[in-house]
């Protein structure tokens, strides 16, 4: 599980936006470097509406912090937003806006609480692993073209992982991915399981991490009320709990 930046509320972030428009400017982050010029002049011409209005009008219907702001380019190169949020719930959801109105094209929708419990998620996993004779080692709750999903991480038997989505509410996979290396291990199912009569909430990731001093670990993260998120370190061979942290 990567380290997630600490991004800021829609507020402070519309009061940042709003101060740079109000200057007469429109800053991007680094990522935006080509766009920069070609964005700056249309905000000028009113070709494009400021970013600052744009996500100032979202937070209206959308409340909640921005994660990620990307641009993105139509069929007839009209420039457009992928704005990523997170819900005060912990869900995340993206919108795409047309850069020239502040219209939203899109979006996916909000299916937070289609996530699974630790014991529906181990029930999930365990056909899977049977299905194709491979050890679960990552499982990450994600939308996916408008349908819950989680992005398995799998470990054959040989020496390279591979990939898949699979169906939050089935449980039935969907399609492939990628690669990793095996160590002997408590299966992710068992552990779950396990868990389910200690820790209650829905599970937004489990991935398999190795550290030098624990030594290979499940880092689970759970949602739970209200808006708060539980992370778990999990002794990948005992089961025992390494660390427990909550997060608002």
């Amino acid at each position: 599980m990567t380290p997630r930046a600490i991004r800021p509320p829609f507020a402070l972030l519309r009061a940042t936006l709003a101060a740079v428009a109000a200057s007469g400017l429109l800053a991007l982050p680094g990522g935006w470097a080509g766009e920069q010029d070609q964005v700056r002049a249309g905000v000028h011409t009113g070709q494009y509406k400021p970013l600052a209005v744009i996500v100032s009008d979202l937070s209206k219907t959308y409340p909640g912090r921005v994660l990620d702001v990307e641009t993105k380019r139509g069929p007839q190169g009209e420039l457009r937003y992928e704005i990523t949020l997170a819900s005060p719930q912990g869900h995340k959801q993206e919108l795409l806006v047309d850069a020239a109105t502040g219209r939203v094209l899109a979006q996916e929708p909000d299916l937070g609480d289609q996530a699974l419990t630790l014991a529906q998620l181990a029930a999930h996993l365990r056909r899977v692993e049977q299905q194709l004779g491979s050890r679960v080692v990552d499982a990450e709750f994600e939308v996916n073209r408008g349908k819950a999903h989680y992005k398995l991480k799998l470990m054959p038997r040989g020496t390279t992982t591979h990939k898949v989505l699979m169906d939050a509410r089935t449980g039935a996979l969907e399609g492939p991915a990628g690669s990793l290396s095996a160590t002997a291990i408590t299966p992710m199912p068992e552990v779950l399981q396990a868990l389910s009569g200690r820790f209650a909430g829905l599970v937004r990731e489990v991935e398999l991490e190795q550290d030098e001093r624990q030594g290979a670990y499940y880092e689970i993260e759970l949602a739970q009320d209200p808006g708060s998120t539980l992370e778990l370190h999990v002794d990948a061979r005992t089961g025992a709990i390494l660390k427990r942290k909550v997060e608002d």
